[in-house]
């Protein structure tokens, strides 16, 4: 709310996956409890993430 309400143009993603999903090494294994790589959820992290860049970086 406080962006917005200072103009301040966000966005935020939330992902239906566990901590460390864009790891190929996390393999849940009870190291850091919930921790498992996910590549479909990487995948679109990744193209949201280069994305971003396209548009705010690499003029």
């Amino acid at each position: 709310m406080k962006l917005r309400a200072g103009g301040v143009d966000a966005t935020f993603h939330r992902y239906l996956a566990h901590h460390a999903f864009a790891n190929e090494e996390a393999i849940g294994d009870g190291r850091i409890a919930g921790t498992q790589y996910d590549a479909a959820w990487a995948q679109v992290a990744w193209d949201r993430t280069l994305t971003f860049f396209a548009r705010h970086l690499w003029r």
